[in-house]
C-alpha cells in the first residue's frame, strides 16, 4: 500500500511551474464540468424516452451502453453463462 505523506511532496516555488499546474487543473475542471453535463443529458434523455415509450429506463440505459460499446455478443454470452450457472447452482434434485 502506498501512502503519500505531506512531507514527501515537492511543493513547487517556481511561478512558471505553478502556472502550468494551475492551467492544467483549470482544463481538467472544465472537462469534468462537460462530463457532468453530458451525464445529466444522458439521464434526462433516458428518462424522457422511458416515459414516451413506456420501456423501463433501466433497459434503455443498458441497451444504450451495449450499443455504445458494441458489446452485444459479449452481453448475450454473459447472460447465457449467468443463467447456466444459476440453473446449476439451484437445480432441483430429484
Amino acid at each position: 500500500m502506498s501512502i503519500i505523506q505531506t512531507a514527501d511532496i515537492n511543493i513547487p516555488s517556481d511561478p512558471v511551474t505553478i502556472k502550468k499546474i494551475q492551467d492544467v487543473l483549470f482544463e481538467i475542471s472544465a472537462s469534468m464540468t462537460r462530463a457532468e453535463a453530458e451525464k445529466s443529458f444522458q439521464s434526462e434523455a433516458i428518462k424522457e424516452l422511458a416515459e414516451a415509450t413506456e420501456v423501463p429506463a433501466k433497459y434503455l440505459k443498458k441497451i444504450a451502453n451495449i450499443y455504445h460499446k458494441s458489446t452485444r455478443d459479449q452481453f448475450e454470452a454473459e447472460q447465457e453463462s449467468s443463467i447456466e450457472l444459476y440453473d446449476k447452482i439451484f437445480e432441483t434434485k430429484t
